[in-house]
């Protein structure tokens, strides 16, 4: 047998030895390949001190050593020698001609396409694995693991084959054939979500990997209900009836009051106690399949001091607000509360309540004290405003006098800032704006915003030519690239539906668009003499069933002065699936757009530093079907808002969630300690679908304003309904539940059938 049949039988034995492995798991008592790491100890020998050196290709390895190639590629199943290639096509099925990242200043050798596949997951993050491409959380036979994508011609690893059901932003999943993931040697101690499931229902759990490539699941067997005040067969609810129609469940006569579909009362699904939900012909609740955000926008006056909050319906102006020095960014956070960042004095953020059900009670007087359109008119005079607003919830300096920048909202509701004076990032909590996190870069952030893996992404003006910078929440900085436009500016930044990143180049009069899965620009416009671009956003169309069928871009024009020629009143619009100009929208007159948003009616809103013939601020409402302006509204001085002012990116992109509230009224009229919540829900199979709690409790309804919420219970799952309510919460005659809905799987909603409370005793 010459060498080169040799080596053609060995890569043909490791290849049927990986696809057994990823099917089934270990092959005999060790893993091939097995680089010794999680088999150590009492009773464990170290298998690399067994190993040749200067081995074939094919063959098992720990170390370059090992290998006649001098490369030992990581691989799901252990070590596997390889050799140097110039293309694809020298490697074996699920190998990739490339530089490995262990060793990125070697020569190219075959690179298995994804060594961490398989490694248990319980939520999408566990999957951004430090220096290998991204793979996403999927469950394969009840239990959560990482698979790769496989856009374009990237192919699967062997025993995997490219599945579009199971795609992520549109780019498909590598599958296993055999609908299992074994565990591996390298993830033994890692845990991830499973599920234990048969006729009766689906149990949540978490599961395990030991060292003989055993998964270890703990979720409970799903059994028919019986008494005894635990929820057998996992659906949420507790001891209730057996069969659709009984009034009367194990245990007899249900006590919970509740509402939903075959409740006393129905959901009553409206502006006042939700928002992103929409009702189910069967009167269930779900996440809207609409564009969801707030019915707000949140406009800085800059020359004033003041922050403008616009009905997004009827173009009227419902608050006006004090604000430090200079503000400027806007975001929107997940109950539609706005966040206001500051470039003047102490760089100030602040927090307003988006409803007045938010505010806070704070002098005791039995009343808000907020600003109010007492006259009628849809605008906050000077004497309609108040200096101790009470729906200013909450005013932090991060970073004192550093200038802040950027803002945005990620999926746990805290709140991201960028300074530009000391170059760093904070993670602000929700409740008071407390530092939880600082990240420090190379470069001054400007705006930025947050993707739907949590990833964040900053555009700057410093140093130039400016960067797109990609920030991991918990690493850090692990990316940057220059603006691919002539001029090398940067100014608005947003994001698509397909999870691509734009820029507006500012001076170079144009958009970008930069592909993250390939870490390049891939589009660059130039709109010569429309001017300066710097807002810039994504509208997301849907389907009635919530799947992504287009997303447009829009980009506005504004060269820091009110004329009444194109460079300082247009919007341009591009579709981004055909990469295609629509065309230029004319807001006619002196306007000088700054900022544009998408409100939750899927209206474009422009933030204009002009008025027609007035020098004052305004914000205009266009069509985006027939590009009609349906209407201008005046703000005040200096508007100068250009970042997810309408929290629309929040809503369809980094974190699509809808809100519920009810009360209940404990029976007889009086004071009584709340046993549980119990939810009746549906969590789709194979979607990363949840559900969160808060509950507060008050004597009278007007106290209920006042008093403090909870701390969240959940997420369920991995928890288990129905939530336990203890008794630190204390008694109250009334009992407000506020209801969350999230879900990381796009087109796919959590359903709530029903909502209800027991008290303990009556």
């Amino acid at each position: 047998m010459n060498t080169e049949q040799q080596l053609s039988r060995i890569w043909w034995g490791f290849l049927i030895c990986a696809f057994l492995f990823a099917a089934c798991g270990n092959v005999g008592d060790k893993p091939l390949g097995s680089t010794g790491t999680g088999f150590t100890g009492p009773g464990f020998e170290d298998p690399c001190e067994d190993i040749p050196l200067n081995q074939l290709d094919g063959s098992e390895c720990c170390e370059a050593a090992h290998c006649d190639s001098g490369h030992c590629a990581s691989s799901p199943f252990g070590g596997v020698c390889t050799d140097k290639c110039q293309a694809h096509a020298d490697c074996p099925q699920g190998f990739l001609c490339k530089n490995d990242p262990a060793n990125p200043g070697a020569a190219k050798s075959c690179v298995h396409v994804a060594p961490e596949t398989c490694r248990p997951c319980m939520m999408q993050s566990d999957c951004d694995v430090p220096g290998h491409d991204p793979m996403v959380c999927r469950d394969v036979g009840g239990f959560d693991v990482c698979v790769p994508m496989c856009p374009n011609d990237i192919p699967c690893p062997v025993g995997f084959e490219c599945n579009q059901v199971f795609s992520a932003q549109g780019i498909p999943v590598c599958m296993p054939t055999t609908a299992q993931c074994g565990c591996q040697e390298m993830h033994v101690g890692l845990t991830g979500s499973c599920k234990n499931t048969n006729d009766v229902g689906s149990c949540s759990g978490v599961y395990s990997c030991d060292v003989g490539g055993i998964k270890q699941c703990n979720a409970e067997t799903p059994i028919l209900e019986i008494c005894d005040d635990l929820d057998n067969d996992c659906d949420g609810l507790i001891d209730e009836p057996l069969n659709p129609g009984d009034v009367t469940g194990p245990c007899g006569p249900d006590s919970a009051l509740s509402v939903g579909a075959g409740q006393p009362e129905d959901f009553d699904v409206s502006p006042d106690n939700s928002f992103g939900l929409e009702e189910t012909a069967e009167g269930f609740i779900q996440l809207s399949t609409e564009e969801v955000s707030g019915q707000h926008i949140w406009i800085a006056n800059s020359g004033d001091n003041t922050v403008s909050k616009l009905n997004t319906q009827t173009g009227c102006e419902e608050g006006r607000y004090h604000a430090p020095s200079d503000p400027s960014r806007t975001a929107v956070d997940l109950y539609g509360n706005g966040i206001i960042a500051c470039r003047g004095g102490d760089s100030r953020i602040i927090k307003i309540a988006g409803t007045k059900a938010y505010c806070i009670d704070k002098n005791g007087n039995g009343t808000i004290d907020t600003a109010h359109d007492t006259n009628g008119n849809c605008t906050i005079e000077s004497e309609e405003m108040v200096q101790d607003d009470e729906c200013v919830l909450w005013s932090a300096v991060p970073d004192n006098g550093q200038t802040a920048r950027a803002a945005g909202v990620d999926k746990e509701n805290h709140v991201w800032v960028g300074y530009w004076g000391s170059q760093k990032l904070y993670r602000l909590h929700p409740h008071d704006g407390s530092v939880v996190k600082v990240i420090s870069l190379d470069e001054k952030p400007y705006g930025l915003v947050i993707d739907a893996d949590g990833i964040i992404w900053v555009a700057t003006r410093e140093p130039h030519p400016h960067r797109l910078v990609k920030v991991h929440p918990e690493q850090g900085k692990i990316g940057a690239w220059p603006s691919p436009g002539a001029s090398g500016d940067m100014y608005g930044i947003g994001i698509d539906a397909y999870g691509k990143i734009w820029i507006a180049t500012s001076e170079g009069q144009g958009a970008a668009r930069f592909d993250p899965l390939t870490s390049q620009w891939t589009h660059v416009w130039s709109f010569s003499g429309y001017g300066y671009t710097r807002g810039i956003v994504g509208k997301t169309y849907t389907d009635g069933n919530g799947n992504v069928v287009g997303s447009k871009i829009y980009v506005a024009h504004h060269t820091f002065g009110c004329s009444t020629d194109s460079e300082s009143r247009t919007v341009t619009a591009i579709d981004a699936a055909t990469m295609q100009v629509m065309g230029h929208i004319d807001l006619g007159g002196f306007r000088g757009p700054v900022g544009v948003a998408i409100d939750r009616e899927g209206y474009l809103w422009t933030v204009n530093q002009c008025n027609g013939d007035i020098g004052t601020g305004s914000a205009t409402k266009i069509n985006t079907n027939t590009w009609q302006i349906e209407g201008t509204y005046n703000v005040h001085n200096g508007p100068y808002s250009y970042s997810d002012m309408t929290g629309y990116v929040l809503g369809t992109v980094t974190a699509p969630q809808g809100q519920y509230r009810t009360v209940f009224e404990a029976p007889e009229e009086r004071a009584v300690r709340w046993g549980r919540v119990e939810i009746d829900a549906y969590f789709p199979p194979g979607a990363v679908t949840t559900l969160e709690v808060r509950v507060r409790l008050a004597n009278t309804v007007e106290e209920l304003s006042a008093a403090s919420w909870s701390s969240v219970y959940g997420p369920y799952p991995p928890g288990s309904l129905p939530v336990e309510l203890g008794p630190e919460l204390g008694m109250g005659r009334f009992i407000e539940i506020e209801l969350t809905l999230t879900t990381d799987t796009q087109g796919v909603s959590p359903i709530v059938k029903s909502l209800g409370a027991v008290p303990q005793a009556f």
